[in-house]
């Protein structure tokens, strides 16, 4: 969701994507169906490993976050692509 909001939202910076809303906790557990206490954690935890960082009230998206994002659909296709030669098989 972070990824979404700095794709449609974000401002650029030199450290990352700056999520350009003022969202609190709870409107974001609203968004993703989660409690705010679990928002709150995760995002702590985001916060830890270097994936988001706090610039005053709002939330920045680091470049390395979305340059993994980008990894992910790679992925997906690697595992659609066996479906579809399990499903030509057939």
């Amino acid at each position: 969701m972070l990824l979404e909001l700095s794709r449609q939202f974000g401002v650029a910076d030199s450290r990352g994507m700056i999520i350009n809303l003022r969202l609190r906790g709870d409107d974001l557990a609203e968004l993703i169906g989660a409690s705010r206490q679990s928002v709150s954690l995760e995002i702590e935890d985001l916060v830890r490993r270097g994936k988001v960082i706090r610039d005053g009230r709002r939330l920045l998206v680091t470049r390395s976050t979305q340059s993994e994002q980008h990894r992910v659909p790679g992925r997906a296709a690697v595992k659609s692509s066996g479906r579809a030669a399990r499903n030509h098989s057939q």
